[in-house]
């Protein structure tokens, strides 16, 4: 079992991680985010 740390207090992981799949996180940086709201302001506007 994991032993997990939340604000400073311990806490071991009781549920089982079996059949966990593992996961994937991409960052979309902010020249991207502002590309996408531009486009989508343009098309609102058109």
């Amino acid at each position: 079992m994991a032993e997990l740390t939340y604000r400073g207090l311990k806490y071991t992981q009781t549920k089982s991680d079996k059949g966990a799949q593992e996961l994937h996180l991409q960052y979309s940086g902010y020249e991207i985010m502002s590309k996408r709201i531009h486009e989508a302001m343009k098309a609102e506007m058109d």
